[in-house]
């Protein structure tokens, strides 16, 4: 690990004194709801609407079909709807936007006092503007717009497109975010599968299928993952002139364009250091290897025991480091990518009643012995459960799996069947291995 520049330490924040809490429960629809926790909105937009300055929207776990706009609040996933922790639950909250013709997942406009934080941001095909008598169209953002200095992070940024033929020549610019004037902070973030890749000779050009940083933009780009996103210049990142982005930390792997699959900065106007780049890029501490994820054809991009990228990041340093990776997992010796190397229980496939997931353990590969529990429910306060390591939140009787050693590659999967009925319900689940304690994982089958 290196010390950080004084840059980083500047341009991140700690948190920041907030309003009025808003809950959101799609399982309260058809609602409408109070915003109250015992009487939740049932979309994020209700909550929104109402949400003033620093106030705090909670989300529990869902799909939620909406296009949003969100300025100065801070809307944040929660699987058990409690202000006083942060409890993100990227998978299995997911904002939607693909019911809304020609629009972006979300708008983030205003300070770093907007936040956005631990959610799936999906099916956004961005903002276009018709140009005439040409009838050439213009796109910009697919997943996400931002204008100004949010801060976005946590998220899951997939399968937003903006090669959607509006005009008789098309050109559209960053399928996960845009970023226009402003300096956001997007941080322990996955962007995957969005795409801009037109093809040139019909009449169309996409650039920054991940993210593009537009003219004056001076986005600070840390600990995110950039894989499989697609555009015509600059598969994972492009960079307009008069941008000044900072990237660290990052992983930008098996992105795709003709021009610059990984990123495409022709006018030599970005900071790229302590990030693993496929085909290799300038800058101190960069590296170009296989980043060894756990299955990028699922869409895990969890790192293996072995992966190069595991401590060869950069310690940020400062007041306010990231001190968590996009799942809440604690940052130690700072891996590169969104994920760090840590004990962590996760699944998945589609936790829909009768379906088979994926339940899948990380840790120290030999690490033994390592345990799978099944509960019935969920704890208010996490008890301890000694001799073992960390918080205990699943509550009584319970059902143990014994998995064995944790395998070389530190990862090890089990296969779960979902009861087909009843038609909605949960699966608390949490794993020991050796002496330490994973986080829970609540399955919320619907």
């Amino acid at each position: 690990m290196k010390a950080a520049p004084t840059l980083f330490a500047l341009a991140l924040v700690s948190s920041i004194a907030r309003g009025g809490v808003w809950y959101v429960d799609h399982d309260n629809c058809p609602g409408p709801g109070s915003g109250s926790k015992e009487d939740p909105f049932c979309s994020i937009g209700q909550a929104i609407s109402v949400a003033a300055y620093r106030d705090l929207v909670l989300v529990a776990p869902g799909l939620y079909h909406e296009s949003l706009v969100i300025e100065n609040v801070t809307l944040r996933s929660d699987r058990d709807l409690d202000p006083a922790t942060v409890d993100t639950s990227p998978y299995d909250t997911i904002i939607d936007g693909s019911t809304t013709a020609l629009s972006p997942t979300l708008w983030c406009l205003g300070s770093r006092s907007t936040v956005l934080e631990g959610f799936t941001i999906r099916g956004g095909t961005g903002m276009w503007l018709l140009s005439h008598p040409y009838l050439e169209a213009l796109g910009r953002g697919g997943g996400i717009l931002s204008f100004g200095s949010p801060t976005i992070r946590g998220n899951i940024i997939r399968d937003n497109d903006l090669r959607q033929n509006v005009g008789s020549v098309n050109r559209a610019w960053g399928a996960g975010i845009f970023c226009n004037a402003g300096s956001p902070l997007i941080q322990n973030n996955v962007f995957y599968r969005n795409t801009t890749a037109y093809d040139p000779s019909a009449g169309g050009m996409g650039y920054g299928g991940g993210l593009c940083c537009d003219a004056g933009a001076a986005p600070t780009i840390i600990n995110n993952t950039f894989c499989e996103n697609a555009a015509t210049s600059g598969g994972g990142i492009w960079c307009e002139a008069g941008a000044s982005p900072v990237i660290v930390n990052t992983i930008l792997w098996k992105n795709d364009a003709a021009n610059g699959p990984e990123i495409e900065d022709p006018f030599l106007c970005s900071s790229v250091t302590f990030c693993n780049v496929r085909g290799g890029w300038p800058g101190r501490g960069n590296i170009h290897a296989l980043p060894a994820f756990v299955e990028p054809a699922a869409g895990d991009f969890h790192l293996l025991s072995f992966s190069p990228c595991r401590d060869a990041g950069l310690d940020l340093g400062g007041p306010a480091p990231p001190s968590t990776d996009f799942e809440g997992d604690p940052r130690s010796a700072t891996d590169i990518g969104a994920d760090e190397f840590h004990a962590h229980l996760y699944f998945t496939g589609d936790p829909s009643p009768g379906a088979t997931l994926a339940a899948k353990i990380t840790g120290t590969p030999g690490a033994s012995p390592v345990l799978l529990a099944m509960g019935s429910g969920v704890l208010q306060q996490p008890t301890a459960l000694p001799p073992y390591l960390g918080s205990w939140w699943l509550d009584g009787p319970y059902v143990f799996i014994v998995l064995g050693p944790m395998p070389a590659a530190g990862c090890t999967t089990l296969g779960l069947l979902l009861p087909v009925s009843p038609p909605s319900y949960c699966v608390p689940l949490q794993a020991i291995v050796r002496e330490q304690i994973t986080n829970p994982c609540i399955i919320h089958a619907k």
